[in-house]
């Protein structure tokens, strides 16, 4: 059973058919995962909207200022574990690829490029 479930969207063609699905969700979650629901937000998005990280438009996906901070600082930190000798290099090859691979979901490429050469410019080379 579900016993907690964070962020979640729903979209429609018109405010009166967003109510009229979260009205029913409302009732399917609560019955039969007993699941409340705090007050929605309902919005237009068609010029893009932040969500879990990300802001979404109708063109492409980006990361939020926040989420470039938490990943470069995550990625130097796995950095330094390698080089300190704290993580090996193959934990290390396939942690780093994977937090790049998380990264190319988002429209980033001129952002992980900057933030991976200044890596480089650090001693450690990528790929």
């Amino acid at each position: 059973p579900i016993c907690y479930m964070d962020d979640a969207l729903l979209f429609g063609a018109s405010r009166a058919q967003c109510r009229e699905w979260l009205a029913t969700a409302t009732v399917w979650l609560r019955d039969r995962l007993r699941l409340e629901l705090k007050p929605p937000l309902l919005r237009e998005v068609a010029h893009g909207f932040d969500f879990l990280g990300a802001r979404m438009r109708t063109s492409h996906v980006v990361m939020t200022g926040r989420r470039k901070r938490r990943w470069a600082t995550a990625l130097r930190r796995l950095c330094h574990a390698f080089a300190m000798g704290r993580i090996g290099e193959e934990s290390f090859g396939r942690r780093s690829e994977a937090m790049v691979g998380h990264a190319r979901q988002f429209a980033s490429r001129g952002f992980r490029v900057h933030v991976l050469q200044r890596l480089a410019v650090d001693g450690l080379r990528f790929g």
